[in-house]
């Protein structure tokens, strides 16, 4: 199976990508010209990192800031809630400057 069927950016802005399939450390990942190799394993519908953070880092799911990192974060690493700030009210102002606001649910009459 070739690495761009088992994982998915959900969106161009994103600098995370999802794991659709269990990924194994040390597995290749190809993202457009970049190679490079999980450093953790990776169950699916897991998301690493796409590129490596230092602390206070804007972390990006669906074109909108869904948390911010709280330390440094390398490249392939998966992103666990203990490294990262969950956003509360950052993600609508950061959509609406994107011009994402089909990403925001509740404008389309959408709950959960």
């Amino acid at each position: 199976m070739e690495s761009k069927t088992k994982t998915l950016k959900i969106h161009p802005a994103d600098n995370l990508m999802v794991a659709l399939v269990d990924l194994q450390t040390g597995e290749t990942i190809n993202h457009g010209t970049e190679i490079f190799q999980l450093q953790t394993a990776e169950p699916a519908k897991h998301k690493f990192a796409l590129e490596a953070f230092s602390a206070a880092i804007e972390v990006l799911l669906y074109g909108v800031v869904v948390g911010h990192t709280t330390k440094n974060i390398a490249k392939g690493v998966a992103l666990l809630n203990y490294i990262i700030d969950v956003a509360s009210g950052k993600g609508e102002v950061h959509a609406r400057r994107l011009g994402q606001d089909d990403f925001i649910p509740w404008k389309r009459g959408m709950t959960f």
